[in-house]
């Protein structure tokens, strides 16, 4: 499925997707607006997932586009199970998540995004003994003032992290800029950091952290 100059604006559901729901598809995005939709679990559990576009088993790529304004109440608003995801030359702002990526190959080039509440999420996954490995590369992008802020009884919490993985196979940075986030780059678990080079990480709380082995 390919969408050229599409806007998805103002599509809400209950749990998940309110943009596009996909299995086994291959989905292509070239200059579409995708704005203010939003994916919310009512009630007292939040369950949502995906605020915008939910995927399995497909590749999805984003060239070109303006993805601003969406909601999620867990995960991100682009989610995708077992496949490639590939952004480029893409701005995200103001989303409450940006992707979410389980046994994925996630590539991102000359894309900016600024005033999310998190960022790009990538994780390995195992199913029925079966690891799915994933990888993440990051090229010329701007990461800038991704984090959110809640009043607590411990007072101002903030969280927010511009790359979370967990696990993933390969790591590759460069030319690209991490600034005012509340963390930069957060890997869980036994990563492999191939490679990050020709960085700026800058003004935040905590920039490069690693758990686990």
């Amino acid at each position: 499925v390919t969408l050229n100059n599409v806007t998805l604006r103002d599509n809400s559901a209950i749990s998940s997707s309110a943009g596009i729901y996909s299995w086994y598809s291959t989905l292509i995005f070239n200059d579409c607006l995708l704005e203010n939709n939003a994916a919310i679990e009512p009630g007292d559990w939040d369950d949502s997932w995906s605020g915008l576009i939910m995927s399995y088993y497909g590749d999805i790529t984003i060239n070109n586009c303006s993805v601003n304004d969406n909601e999620s109440e867990s995960g991100g608003i682009i989610t995708n199970y077992y496949g490639p995801v590939s952004i480029t030359g893409s701005d995200f702002n103001n989303n409450t998540g940006l992707l979410t990526a389980y046994g994925s190959d996630v590539s991102v080039t000359n894309s900016t995004f600024t005033n999310n509440h998190n960022g790009l999420s990538v994780y390995q996954i195992t199913i029925e003994n079966e690891t799915i490995p994933s990888s993440l590369s990051v090229q010329g992008s701007l990461f800038q003032d991704n984090y959110n802020c809640i009043d607590s009884s411990w007072g101002e919490e903030c969280t927010g992290t511009a790359l979370f993985t967990s696990n993933i196979s390969s790591i590759l940075i460069g030319s690209s800029t991490f600034d005012g986030n509340y963390q930069g780059l957060v890997a869980s678990g036994e990563n492999t950091i191939g490679l990050i080079s020709d960085c700026i990480f800058e003004n935040h709380i905590g920039v490069v952290d690693s758990w686990g082995d």
